[in-house]
């Protein structure tokens, strides 16, 4: 097989790295075989110290916030003078500094089967491209901090997975996009519990951008095995700090999704002042990755409403509280796994959702929202 362009990294506004999955040739010819669009080519170097790599100095700086597409034409050779037949291409653009919820934390698995190790799941939301090489990952139960100083480019709506073992996530998972897939030193992450911490690393510590505490009861109360089951993020708008905003990765979806969308995933809804939303109708605690938990968006006029949630069969009969007289934060998720008081799952049929919310002011909110709690048949 002929050599593949895995990425490009602009280590400076005029000088590209390429990233070969082999060592790449280096004829004269060849810089006519590599173009980027609204750039000129000035030279082509190799990388003595990483023979994979070729590095580009353009003959003008790129500008930011300005999107190339880097072409290697037909013809390019690998250094065993195998020949490309095909055109290769590749977006390319100058990183941008991140900020507070821009890069979040999506995906973590803390107790992997044998032979394989701990991942961890970034997710770009922002619109900026960001790079790995200045981002720092903590576990701050441990007092452990890694330097990623990855030459990595995090595009907007784009996943990385971070592991000390890819061939574990690889062979354990189905991966969409393996190309999205680093080797990257991690802290240690304690199968009972831990954080997570992911930011902008410098010599007064780490910037945080986003930041998680995982423990075992974030998973779903079934689950008899917890190896190799990873823990999603329900919402990716909504902070990772709220314990109910995971939940284990489905069994139909190999119980964990590396690169791709959670298999667990709720677009946040955007409710009303004073108003509270469900994510769906329908509830089914089967672990298939459809429905499995119930999500209740919420948002208040103002902070301050002390809360009750309550749960009645169609009988009137409470099956579970969610909270009472509870303060909750002016707009969030409230999870529900479908589970009765004593953690069982009760019938199949119609279930009525009460939420009492009382502000110190004296306003008052009651809502009644009704959903099905069904089975595949």
């Amino acid at each position: 097989p002929i050599a593949q362009l895995l990425f490009a990294y602009p280590r400076a506004a005029d000088t590209i790295v390429l990233r070969f999955d082999r060592r790449p040739g280096l004829k004269i010819d060849q810089l006519n075989r590599i173009n980027i669009r609204d750039a000129e080519v000035k030279s082509l170097l190799s990388n003595p110290l990483r023979p994979n790599e070729l590095i580009l100095v353009l003959k003008d700086s790129l500008l930011p916030q300005t999107n190339y597409i880097l072409t290697l034409e037909p013809g390019f050779q690998d250094c065993i003078g195998m020949v490309t037949s095909l055109e290769q291409q590749i977006h390319l653009q100058l990183p941008e500094a991140p900020e507070l919820g821009d890069l979040i934390i999506n995906e973590i698995l803390t107790d992997p089967i044998p032979g394989a190790e701990d991942y961890l799941e970034l997710y770009n939301a922002s619109n900026k491209v960001i790079s790995l090489e200045s981002l720092g990952i903590r576990n701050d139960f441990n007092d452990q901090t890694v330097a990623l100083d990855l030459e990595v480019l995090v595009f907007p709506g784009n996943y990385i997975i971070l592991t000390e073992n890819v061939n574990g996530v690889l062979d354990n998972y189905q991966v969409s996009n393996p190309e999205w897939v680093f080797t990257s030193d991690l802290p240690a992450f304690n199968n009972n519990e831990g954080n997570v911490q992911i930011g902008v690393l410098d010599v007064f510590g780490l910037d945080i951008l986003d930041e998680m505490n995982y423990s075992p009861d974030m998973h779903y109360e079934f689950l008899d095995e917890l190896e190799g089951i990873s823990l999603e993020k329900l919402s990716p708008e909504l902070d990772g700090t709220i314990k109910d905003n995971w939940h284990s990765a489905a069994q139909t979806a190999g119980y964990g999704t590396p690169t791709a969308p959670n298999s667990q995933l709720i677009s946040a809804l955007n409710p009303g002042m004073n108003d509270f939303k469900l994510s769906s109708d329908r509830l089914s605690p089967d672990q298939d990755g459809f429905e499995d938990v119930l999500i209740i968006n919420y948002n208040f006029n103002k902070p301050g409403y002390k809360t009750n949630i309550h749960i009645f069969n169609d009988r009137g009969q409470l099956i579970r509280n969610l909270g009472s007289d509870v303060l909750l934060p002016r707009s969030g998720q409230i999870k529900w796994d479908g589970l009765d008081k004593d953690g069982g799952v009760p019938g199949l049929g119609i279930y009525i959702i009460v939420i009492e919310a009382l502000h110190p002011e004296g306003e008052f909110v009651r809502k009644k929202l009704p959903c099905v709690l069904a089975k595949k048949l």
